[in-house]
């Protein structure tokens, strides 16, 4: 990480790619996110489960856009 962070540019003219090190905040709001989702105001969406087989369809399906929430796996 350090050597993209110090790097990156170089590296991107030399590959063609461009590399940058993105700093997530921290998260902010969780208590309220909490009670919304206590109070059934928040919904949460998940797509699935589907089976291991079902992988490379679903993988597809994700990159075209075409899934709802987070996509869940069963790998049993």
């Amino acid at each position: 990480m350090i050597q993209i962070a110090l790097l990156g540019h170089l590296i991107g003219k030399v590959t063609g790619k461009r590399l940058s090190v993105i700093m997530l905040q921290p998260n902010q709001g969780l208590e309220h996110i909490n009670k919304m989702f206590e109070s059934g105001t928040l919904k949460t969406h998940i797509d699935g489960p589907f089976s291991f087989e079902d992988i490379p369809r679903e993988m597809a399906r994700f990159g075209r856009g075409e899934h709802i929430g987070k996509i869940v796996i069963n790998v049993v």
